[in-house]
C-alpha cells in the first residue's frame, strides 16, 4: 500500500475508492450498490488479508461516504471498530519515521472519530468528474521556463491510465539554468531522488496532475528536447503527485533542496 502522508485519505486505497465512489454516484448508481462492489473487490484482491490495508480501506471508505453525506451504518460500524485505542496503537506505532507525522496522524484519527459519530450531512450533489488527458508520451524529454526565468529538464516515463484519465508520470533532472538546455545538457544531468519520510529510500517519479482543463499541461510553455531517452528510470508505480499549476515553485524547490539525492 502506498501512503503519502498522515492524512486519512493520503494513500493509494483511498485515492481509488474516492475516484470510483464519485464516478459511480455521478452516474446515478445507488450508494449501497457501489459499497457492495467495493467490498467484494477488496475481498477478491486480498485487501482484507492484510490488517493494515483492511484498516485503511474501512477508514477511507467511511470518511469518503461521510464527506458526501452518504455514510452507511455497516461502514460506520466497521470503521469505528478500527478506531479503538488498541487497534490504532497496533497499526500506527511503527509506521512513521517522524514523531511529528505520528502526532498528526493521531489528530486526524481523533477527528475522524468525531466526524463519523456526528449527525449525517445532507447528500452532496456529485458532478461528473473531470478526466485529465495528455498529448505527452513516454520518453518525451522536455524543458520549461519557470516563472523565475530558470529552465528545468523533466522527462515523461509513463502514462498512468486510470479512472478514464491519462496522467503523465515524470522524473525531474538537476538542471536549473537561465540558458535553455540542449540534448547534451540532458545527457549530463542527474535525476532528482526525493527524500520522503513516509517512503523508505525516497522516490524519483511523480504524476503531473490537473483538476480542471484550464490547469492542464501548459503546452504553450513546454519545449521538446530532441534526442533518445537515457531510460535511467524504468516505469513503475508513481509515488508522488504534483499539479501542473504548481510546477513554477515546486520544480525549483525540489532541485535546490539539499536533502534530495541525485542519481
Amino acid at each position: 500500500m502506498g501512503a503519502w502522508g498522515p492524512g486519512i485519505l493520503s494513500n493509494d486505497i483511498a485515492a481509488d475508492l474516492n475516484a470510483y465512489w464519485r464516478e459511480n454516484l455521478a452516474e446515478d448508481h445507488e450508494p449501497e450498490e457501489i459499497s457492495k462492489a467495493f467490498i467484494n473487490n477488496a475481498k477478491e484482491e486480498g485487501i482484507f488479508d492484510d490488517p493494515e490495508e483492511e484498516y485503511e480501506f474501512w477508514l477511507s471508505l467511511a470518511l469518503i461516504q461521510w464527506k458526501t453525506g452518504r455514510l452507511q451504518d455497516n461502514v460506520k460500524k466497521k470503521a469505528l471498530e478500527f478506531l479503538t485505542n488498541d487497534k490504532i496503537e497496533e497499526i500506527e506505532k511503527d509506521r512513521w519515521f517522524e514523531k511529528s507525522d505520528y502526532r498528526k496522524r493521531l489528530k486526524n484519527l481523533e477527528k475522524l472519530k468525531i466526524q463519523l459519530t456526528s449527525p449525517q450531512r445532507k447528500p452532496q450533489k456529485i458532478r461528473k468528474p473531470y478526466r485529465q488527458q495528455t498529448t505527452l508520451n513516454p520518453e518525451d524529454i522536455l524543458t520549461i521556463k519557470l516563472a523565475s526565468g530558470n529552465y528545468v529538464i523533466f522527462e515523461i516515463i509513463d502514462i498512468d491510465e486510470s479512472h478514464q484519465s491519462r496522467t503523465p508520470v515524470a522524473i525531474l533532472y538537476d538542471y536549473l539554468q537561465k540558458e535553455k538546455p540542449n540534448y547534451g545538457d540532458y545527457l549530463k544531468a542527474k535525476v532528482i531522488q526525493f527524500e520522503a519520510e513516509f517512503i523508505f529510500g525516497g522516490y524519483t517519479n511523480f504524476r503531473l496532475a490537473s483538476v480542471k482543463k484550464s490547469q492542464n499541461e501548459p503546452l504553450h510553455r513546454i519545449e521538446f528536447i530532441k534526442g533518445k531517452s537515457k531510460n535511467i528510470i524504468k516505469a513503475h508505480m508513481s509515488q508522488g503527485i504534483i499539479f501542473w499549476d504548481e510546477i513554477d515553485e515546486i520544480f525549483e524547490e525540489w532541485i535546490n533542496n539539499p536533502k534530495h539525492n541525485k542519481i
